[in-house]
C-alpha cells in the first residue's frame, strides 16, 4: 500500500505503536501507581487503525466519484510527450514538463508535481515494453528518476 511507503507514515504507525504500548502499561498499573494511560491509548489506536481506515475511505470516495479514473486507460510514451487517452478524454504531457517517475514492483508512478501522480500498471505490459519505457525516461532530462535496473 502506497499510504505505508513515505517516512512520516511510517514514523508515526511507530510511535502510535509505541503510544498504545505505553497506555496499556500505564492502565495495568505496572508502575505502581495508577496513572491515565487512556489517552496514550486512544491517540495511539486513533494513528494506528483509524487514520489509515479514513484516508482509504477518503481516496475509495475520490475513486468511485471521478468517472475517468474508472475508464481504460491507454498510456502512449514517446520521447517527447506521454499521451494519455480514456473513453472520455485525451491528454498530452510533454516528458521533460513532468516531475518525477518511480518505479514499483507493479506499478509506474508518474508524477505531474510532487502530489499528483499518473499509475501505470505493469501487468498489462509485456517485458519489453517495459524496457522500452525505462528507456524513454532514462533518456528524458531534468525529472527525478527512480527506476528499478
Amino acid at each position: 500500500m502506497l499510504y505505508y511507503r513515505k517516512a512520516t507514515t511510517i514514523i508515526s504507525t511507530i510511535l502510535g505503536l509505541m503510544s498504545i504500548i505505553f497506555g496499556i502499561l500505564l492502565l495495568s498499573n505496572i508502575f505502581g501507581s495508577y496513572n491515565d494511560g487512556l489517552v496514550p491509548f486512544c491517540l495511539g489506536i486513533y494513528i494506528v487503525f483509524i487514520r489509515p481506515i479514513f484516508v482509504y475511505r477518503l481516496y475509495r470516495k475520490n475513486f468511485y466519484s471521478t468517472k475517468p479514473l474508472q475508464e481504460n486507460i491507454t498510456y502512449e510514451f514517446t520521447e517527447e510527450k506521454m499521451k494519455i487517452t480514456g473513453e472520455s478524454f485525451s491528454s498530452e504531457l510533454q516528458m521533460n514538463s513532468l516531475y518525477k517517475i518511480k518505479e514499483l514492483n507493479n506499478w509506474f508512478l508518474i508524477y505531474t508535481n510532487r502530489q499528483v501522480a499518473n499509475l501505470v500498471p505493469k501487468k498489462n505490459l509485456t517485458e519489453n515494453e517495459v524496457l522500452a519505457i525505462r528507456s524513454i525516461l532514462y533518456k528524458t532530462k531534468g525529472i527525478i528518476l527512480k527506476l528499478k535496473l
